[in-house]
């Protein structure tokens, strides 16, 4: 991993902005194109793949050998904006690539958290999930960009281990954001989410291995994602529906309809939720002047409510 100096900050920043803006045009050409419908929550053909300049201002900046199956998973998601990659092929894939992060980091044995050993089947799998929780959180404009950078600078701010590869996943989505918010010129689409989401996972994990804060730290920034993913994924099984069916019954996407289809209003509002509910409860965590299951379960309880009271996961007539 290079040194982050504040000129770097600003090349990767620009970079991205750069890249962004040519997969603007490109995508076009290349048929990456997000048209709408019943499911969507735009209302104009929009280019996707915007998250490549993510990809390439990331594979640029950040040279550990995590960085592998990460970019395996960003050309996966290109692929997959390009032709749609069957299920199957996309979680075998997946699963390989989180096998092989866990495997480059020298810790293929387990982990523990709250003195219960974590078996490594059980970190692929969560590894596995954020990656696809990133990807269907990825649905109004802005959501995915700010919370990227949300916890990535958050990450930084508690004096993480590794805050220059957080620093690059901030600046590259910042370049990125101004392309897709407040209103959208590109999609990220799954090239950019499901890279995000890998690397957010890996770098938790190694997080975890230092031991530079608690663990539970990251889930409670991630707590937006990791909460309407997890409610709304197990509704939708506990009522019968097929994983794979498109929809639009996720607690962010039931509150952009109540908003009238405002997009801006509905991220500015998860990103408050995320300033002044999560991060002191992370912050308070991280210092240990609260136990972290306790802050888990004061953090992550509102949000739970708030999800089955707007009956994510629900059909919607």
């Amino acid at each position: 991993m290079m040194s982050i100096t504040p000129m770097h900050w600003l090349f990767i920043f620009l970079l991205s902005t750069l890249i962004t803006g040519l997969m603007v045009k490109f995508s076009w050409r290349l048929g990456l194109v997000d048209k709408p419908g019943e499911r969507r929550t735009h209302q104009v053909p929009t280019p996707r793949g915007g998250g490549l300049a993510i990809v390439l201002t990331c594979m640029l900046s950040i040279y550990q050998i995590i960085f592998l199956p990460a970019l395996v998973i960003g050309l996966m998601g290109f692929w997959d904006d390009l032709k749609n990659l069957s299920a199957k092929i996309r979680f075998f894939l997946q699963f390989l690539c989180a096998c092989s992060a866990l495997y480059a980091i020298n810790h293929f044995h387990g982990l523990a958290l709250w003195g219960i050993s974590i078996p490594a089947l059980l970190v692929v799998l969560w590894m596995m999930w954020l990656t696809n929780l990133y990807n269907f959180m990825d649905g109004i404009n802005g959501i995915a960009g700010m919370e990227a950078i949300f916890v990535s600078l958050a990450m930084v701010l508690l004096h993480t281990a590794y805050q220059d590869a957080w620093l690059v996943i901030a600046c590259s989505s910042f370049g990125f954001l101004l392309w897709n918010f407040p209103r959208a010129k590109i999609f990220m689409g799954d090239v950019g989410s499901q890279f995000i989401g890998f690397m957010m996972a890996t770098l938790c994990v190694m997080e975890w291995l230092h031991a530079s804060i608690p663990f539970v730290t990251a889930l409670i920034l991630l707590g937006i994602f990791i909460v309407d993913a997890s409610v709304t994924l197990a509704t939708r099984m506990l009522t019968g529906q097929k994983f794979s069916t498109p929809h639009r019954s996720h607690t962010y996407q039931i509150l952009w309809k109540k908003f009238g289809g405002n997009h801006v209003k509905v991220t500015s509002l998860l990103f408050l939720v995320n300033l002044l509910w999560l991060f002191p409860w992370a912050f308070a965590v991280s210092h240990l002047w609260v136990n972290d299951f306790l802050g888990l379960l004061i953090s992550y309880a509102p949000l739970v409510i708030i999800a089955l009271l707007f009956k994510a996961g629900r059909l919607i007539s």
